[in-house]
């Protein structure tokens, strides 16, 4: 009965969201959407990559990933000049599963975010990005 409590309660939120307009291509949360699917990734390989993102701004994005074996991916804030890491997240995927984790970050011009395999796997991995 309590999961029946929970789901009446969350299913109110989601009616009252802003209806997207056909018109538009922009999403209601974000402007962009990355994918990629990598067949055994390499250790430090990027799979998704913002570019220079333009600032200094606030952005808000949610990383998903996915893999038929257990892995785990780091999700990075790096500086303009791409050469050192700024933050970083680990997104830890159990086999055969799903992750994924949103926030909100400031962001200085040139900045980006990227999603890269924190070593090398043999199996198929999944990462997505919208901001």
């Amino acid at each position: 009965m309590k999961n029946l409590l929970r789901l009446a309660v969350l299913i109110p939120l989601v009616a009252f969201a802003a209806p997207i307009d056909a018109g538009t291509p922009t999403p209601v949360f974000g402007k962009t959407w990355l994918s990629a699917v990598v067949i055994n990734p390499l250790g430090s390989q990027v799979l998704v990559d913002t570019g220079a993102i333009e600032g200094p701004t606030a952005i808000s994005f949610c990383a998903y990933a996915s893999a038929d074996i257990g892995t785990v991916l780091r999700v990075q804030l790096r500086d303009a000049a791409n050469t050192t890491t700024v933050s970083e997240q680990l997104l830890t995927v159990q086999t055969l599963g799903t992750s994924s984790f949103c926030m909100d970050t400031q962001v200085s011009n040139g900045q980006r975010i990227r999603i890269i395999n924190n070593a090398a796997v043999i199996g198929t991995v999944s990462a997505s990005f919208l901001y």
